[in-house]
């Protein structure tokens, strides 16, 4: 019995080649050569705005302790509101705190003031 192939696996009976038959097989003509068209454009590259609707990307190499505390602090997020919470939520609910509340910009820039323990 032959495996059953999948149909990504499978190939039509022109790409595989016709199986021999006894009758001879009749050969089509060949079409008219066309004239060539204008070439072809290639597509436009999106302005900026349209190739990321969600935003722009970010990376961020945390050292031990700050991964630590950072996954810290999204179990608690997880466990007080009883909802699945991803990191970006907790990262996004960060910034927009430094940027609104004058108090948490100061503490943040303090921090920065200070040399990396």
């Amino acid at each position: 019995m032959t495996e059953r192939k999948r149909p990504s696996r499978r190939r039509t009976m022109a790409e595989a080649g016709a199986p021999a038959t006894s009758t001879p097989a009749t050969v089509a003509a060949p079409a008219p050569a066309a004239r060539p068209g204008p070439p072809a454009r290639a597509p436009r590259a999106p302005e900026k705005a349209e190739q990321r609707p969600g935003g722009v990307k970010y990376t961020a190499v945390l050292d031990d302790d700050t991964t630590d505390a950072f996954e810290t602090l999204t179990r608690v997020a997880r466990r007080r509101l009883g909802r699945h919470v991803d990191k970006i939520e907790v990262m996004r609910a960060l910034l927009l705190l430094a940027a609104d509340d004058t108090s948490v910009r100061d503490q943040m820039i303090e921090n920065l003031r200070t040399p990396a323990r």
